[in-house]
């Protein structure tokens, strides 16, 4: 009877593995098309998480400044001497030259950058003028006519003589100054050169000429740089600043990873499976589901998403440890199945058939689980969540549609038997059945009020835990990495691209004039010390209203008849140099200077990603502030920004803080839906003993979040996602326990199962990426609570290892 119920399930075995064959060629088809398209993964931290809800012009702004930090990288050469630093300087711009990486490499300057800037708006002199010169001009300030003649008769004559007439008050020059960027280097030897703390530095600018996410071109574009370092001389150095310096430590970290990961998880796992089973055939047998789960997952994933992130493919590589579990599952009631029909062949029906709910519950329990981390708004985490479903459901359909038949041609032999018996599964089945037998359970009166003081324990000690939303736990470059980065902004002054304002307005006039009267503003911001500096397109380009009003303000108060050129012509005795400059000034251009112009020419070049320009009927731009303070200063920017109807205060870091933690605490409601949700399906299997699958995966989440607060870790929302995977993976332990009355060959594959996660997300908790890192270390203690939690609530009637042999 045994053997015609045998050969009646044979053609359908056949047709699965068939079936399953295809889709597996199918995929691997597929993997190999996409990666032949020369497929670029993703290594930048901000792609995994989702976008701040935010206005139209902060979407603008952070795409500008994200444009303009993408392909740019900036080099300071320094060296003890002028002449040191100017060698170092060159021979390092030669090599960047020579390299062919860069698009445009810019180190010697040949022509003056003032005489650029004066010969640009010299044409409109007499319509620029700072604030502090209109103000002195308003009040007819005579001071203004000694402070010319006081430079006109000192050291500066040289320099101001031949501008005499175009500038007589020096109010150009004074404007020329005010909107040169102030960043304390100046021309040496036609470099930009920055003399601090007995260093020179030369400036150093490089354009990229590929994609700052390729990997292929990070490693060609890191090797010269390190060859460029190698080549300074003695005593000299480079530091270095650019977003493809931290987006390729990114990838060769999370390159490394995975491969500690997968390979070290891998060996692990293997070593543990032999060590067990005795043979290479079941080692082989376990680790097929988890090879073709991650094919399945490659190639799907690839197939859907444009770029996969290499964290991804990190956390992908911990699915070893989870996937297995079906293997291991199906192996061990293999061994169990086969035990009892030695002495009773009509004893036990086929594993799979024993094991199949089980496996379809475990299934879905994680599914569900992945799927909810797949909910959240996070990129990351959704491909993370999709890679990891499509890898578990492959591994779960090779299961079911390969190891049976395939397991079939391992036949049990005596010699192997021995071998098996003088093991390690034995002793380990053993010491189960051993330690079974003194497990406390849920129904022991005194174990009860034990459980329920713990657990009221655990929930004063979780209700007091309070997260850590801080963007800055997500850093994955290293601090020396970051030190150096901070240092190049600090020394070049550069202002904070995370911190701005947005300014709008509906007419490209009516927005230079929204920025005129903002800035007095940010002026006071200064004189309050709450910022060092600011720039805006206004500097630049006033208003035409602005202009208009800052040539009468020179032809009334400088050029009239009772003007201040009249006293300055008298007390300097510079009367014919008067008549020239009136007959120059009534000789310029009355046009106004245009956006447009300044916008075509090259001293917009360091300003002109603050224009961001019309979009959708508004005009927007961007004031960008160097040198905030601190948090104070912080809120009175913010303060600015809420008392004016046409100014944003946007601050990248605080957004980003304060939606991880909103999304972090709208996770705990999202946790109870969870476990609402997978009670709702056990109860129609289960029905009152529903209870008990989930209390061991609740319990440990509580264990597991208690743990972190004692060990003073920061509990982030990536901690509380890793707690959905806790429960995925607790449920398998319960569910398969339960199901087999605890039998000792289904503790034993639980415990393979806890120990090759263990090994999986064990190495993830070494992790240097942060994401990897919270997931690892969460659950890896939610996995040990699990095991220690689970034959407490799904004990019922213990199977002795005794009984079952003697079957």
């Amino acid at each position: 009877m045994n053997i015609v119920r045998h050969n009646q399930r044979k053609p359908a075995e056949t047709w699965r593995f068939i079936a399953w064959t295809a889709v597996v060629l199918l995929c691997a088809i597929l993997a190999v098309t996409e990666l032949r398209k020369n497929r670029s993964f993703d290594t930048s931290i901000m792609a995994l998480l989702p976008d701040t809800q935010h206005s139209e012009g902060e979407q603008l702004a952070q795409e500008r400044f994200m444009a303009t930090a993408d392909d740019r990288l900036v080099f300071l050469v320094a060296a003890p001497s002028r002449s040191e630093s100017l060698g170092a300087a060159r021979r390092v711009y030669q090599h960047l030259s020579d390299s062919g990486q860069f698009a445009s490499v810019t180190g010697e300057i040949q022509d003056s950058v003032d005489g650029e800037w004066q010969q640009f708006f010299y044409p409109w002199r007499y319509q620029l003028l700072t604030d502090d010169s209109i103000q002195r001009l308003e009040q007819h300030d005579e001071r203004l006519v000694t402070d010319s003649l006081s430079k006109l008769f000192s050291p500066l004559a040289a320099a101001i003589a031949p501008t005499l007439t175009d500038d007589p008050m020096q109010l150009f020059m004074q404007w020329q100054q005010s909107v040169l960027p102030r960043s304390g280097f100046d021309l040496q030897n036609n470099w930009l050169t920055l003399q601090k703390d007995q260093s020179y530095y030369r400036l150093i600018t490089a354009n990229l000429l590929g994609d700052a996410y390729d990997m292929a071109y990070q490693t060609k574009v890191m090797d010269t740089l390190q060859s460029a370092k190698q080549q300074l001389p003695d005593g000299s150095r480079m530091l270095m600043s650019g977003l493809i310096i931290h987006a390729a430590h990114g990838a060769k970290q999370a390159k490394q990873e995975i491969s500690t990961i997968g390979v070290g998880s891998a060996i692990g796992i293997l070593l543990l499976l032999f060590a067990c089973f005795r043979k290479s055939t079941y080692v082989l047998l376990a680790f097929l589901p988890l090879l073709v789960g991650c094919l399945i997952a490659l190639s799907l994933s690839l197939l859907i998403f444009h770029r996969l992130h290499l964290i991804t493919l990190a956390f992908g590589a911990s699915l070893i440890g989870v996937a297995i579990d079906y293997s291991l599952h199906y192996l061990c009631a293999r061994e169990d199945s086969a035990h009892k029909r030695s002495t009773n062949p009509d004893s036990s029906p086929s594993p799979l058939r024993r094991i199949f709910p089980g496996l379809a519950l475990g299934l879905l329990s994680s599914v569900m689980a992945y799927a909810a981390q797949a909910a959240a708004p996070f990129p990351g985490l959704r491909q993370m969540a999709i890679f990891s479903v499509l890898g578990l459901i492959g591994a779960w359909m090779t299961v079911v549609c390969w190891l049976p038949l395939l397991s079939s041609t391992s036949k049990n032999n005596p010699v192997r038997e021995q071998t098996v018996r003088k093991g390690f599964q034995p002793w380990l089945l053993q010491q189960l059945s051993r330690g079974r037998e003194h497990w406390p359970t849920i129904n022991s009166r005194r174990n009860l009020l034990i459980l329920g003081f713990a657990i009221a324990l655990l929930l004063v000690t979780v209700s007091n835990i309070r997260g850590n939303d801080n963007l800055h736990l997500l850093q994955t470059s290293p601090p020396g990495l970051l030190k150096e980065d901070a240092a190049v902004q600090q020394l070049l002054s550069a202002p904070n691209p995370g911190q701005y304002f947005i300014i709008h307005a509906d007419t490209e006039q009516a927005l230079l004039q929204a920025e005129e009267a903002f800035k007095p503003l940010l002026d006071a911001a200064i004189q309050q010390g709450h910022i060092r500096n600011y720039q805006a397109t206004s500097q630049f380009v006033p208003s035409n209203q602005r202009q208009e009003e800052n040539r009468r303000l020179y032809a009334n108060q400088v050029f009239s008849d009772t003007g201040l050129i009249h006293t300055w012509a008298q007390q300097g005795q510079l009367d014919p140099v008067a008549d020239q400059a009136r007959d120059k000034f009534a000789q310029s251009t009355t046009e106004r200077l245009s956006l447009q112009s300044w916008q075509q020419s090259a001293t917009s070049d360091l300003a002109r990603h603050l224009w961001l320009g019309e979009h959708h009927g508004t005009y927007y731009s961007i004031i960008s502030l160097t040198g905030i303070s601190g948090a104070n200063s912080l809120s009175h920017l913010q303060s600015l920004a809420d008392n004016h109807r046409q100014a944003e205060f946007s601050d990248r870091v605080h957004s980003i803080s304060n939606m991880l933690r909103d999304y972090r605490l709208q996770l705990g409601q999202w946790l109870l839906l969870a476990y609402g949700l997978v009670a709702l399906m056990l109860a129609v299997r289960y029905r009152r003993h529903t209870w008990r699958l989930i209390a061991a995966p609740a319990l440990a989440s509580l264990i597991t979040l208690a743990t972190l607060h004692g060990l003073n870790t920061p509990i982030t929302i990536f901690h509380s996602l890793a707690l959905l995977l806790v429960l995925g993976i607790g449920l398998d332990a319960s569910i398969f326990m339960f199901d087999s009355n605890n039998s000792p060959h289904t503790w034993l594959a639980v415990t393979l199962s806890s120990m090759t996660t263990l090994l999986a997300f064990g190495l993830l908790t070494l992790s240097a990426t942060p994401v990897l890192h919270f997931f690892g270390q969460t659950v890896l203690i939610g996995i040990i609570s699990v095991w220690l939690l689970a034959p407490v609530f799904t004990g019922r009637n213990l199977q002795p290892l005794s009984s079952q042999s003697s079957q």
